[in-house]
């Protein structure tokens, strides 16, 4: 009888370990699924700040370079300019985008700064990034900068306009659309791994946009 009630003991105490180590398992499991759907969710998080920052620099731009106005013979203080002029300064690491608008909404290009101002991003690429946009009412032809202005984001790694129009003269403005890509990275100086690499929580998104400006003619 005593040796029933030990072997008894001895299976009960067995089966005990077998179900503390099942459970430990099952606890380790679910952990696991917890921490992988925790990074899963910050990187998405991140990634869609990335994608929605990117969304509000293009549809800015969007929304003010479709009031540029102009034509293939257009003129200013004698110098012949172009309605869209971007230049690259900085070892490219800044690029100028300033183009003309009808500010007076008269219709038509008058060269009165009063009348028709200039407006300007200025784009920063390569770790110290940021876009600006400000007002600008003179030095359109030259490589000045655009001033302080409203800073729209500080995670531009990369900007191209297609085409692309750096001289005074001639006119090279293929014709009356612009596109725009934007590259933007959630740490542009890479200081928690390389731009693109999700893996170090650094994701990148790409976006582009196309505008049509009605009020440019190359006739």
């Amino acid at each position: 009888m005593s040796r029933n009630l030990t072997q008894n003991r001895a299976i009960t105490l067995m089966e005990l370990m077998v179900a503390v180590i099942m459970l430990s398992m099952i606890v380790l499991y679910f952990s696991a699924l917890e921490q992988i759907g925790r990074r899963t969710t910050f990187l998405a998080e991140r990634k869609s700040q990335v994608q929605n920052e990117a969304s509000y620099v293009l549809e800015h731009m969007r929304q003010q370079i479709l009031s540029t106005i102009g034509y293939r013979n257009m003129q200013y203080g004698g110098v012949s300019i172009n309605p869209i002029f971007v230049v690259s300064t900085g070892g490219n690491n800044r690029k100028l985008i300033k183009f003309w608008v009808d500010h007076d909404q008269d219709g038509r290009f008058t060269g009165d700064n009063s009348a028709d101002w200039i407006l300007c991003y200025s784009v920063r690429q390569g770790g110290q990034d940021t876009v600006t946009f400000d007002n600008h009412a003179n030095n359109y032809n030259t490589n000045g900068a655009c001033g302080g202005g409203e800073i729209l984001s500080r995670r531009i790694t990369s900007f191209t306009t297609q085409p692309v129009s750096i001289q005074r003269n001639p006119f090279n403005l293929s014709s009356n659309s612009i596109t725009l890509t934007v590259t933007m990275c959630w740490d542009p100086q890479e200081i928690i791994g390389t731009c693109g690499n999700e893996k170090a929580d650094n994701p990148q998104v790409t976006m582009q946009t196309t505008i049509a400006m009605p009020g440019v003619s190359l006739n």
